[in-house]
């Protein structure tokens, strides 16, 4: 992971349960979910992201979270947030379905 990214790695000790988890993946059973915050208020509370990236498509699906204003970022987060966001932030769950 990226230094200020956090998040869960999923590592297998042995060949038996490697296997099982490629497997679970390739199936899609195990679900990708990213969390962002970015900049300003979405308008929609639900969507598709597919424009494509490096010329390849893509497609994630996103839902807001939540809303926070410049002072709530100030009270919640930190001052340089409130700083670098001065039309707030929306806190977004995004799940990427291919690409």
């Amino acid at each position: 992971l990226d230094k200020p990214t956090g998040g869960l790695v999923i590592c297998a000790k042995t060949q038996r349960p490697l296997q099982k988890l490629s497997l679970a993946f390739q199936q899609r059973r195990i679900k990708k979910r990213y969390r962002a915050l970015v900049s300003g208020r979405l308008k929609e509370g639900k969507g598709v992201i597919d424009t494509p990236m490096e010329g390849k498509e893509t497609r994630t699906d996103f839902a807001v979270v939540a809303y926070f204003s410049p002072a709530d970022l100030r009270d919640r987060w930190c001052v340089e947030a409130s700083d670098r966001l001065p039309e707030g932030a929306s806190l977004v769950d995004l799940w990427p379905q291919h690409g």
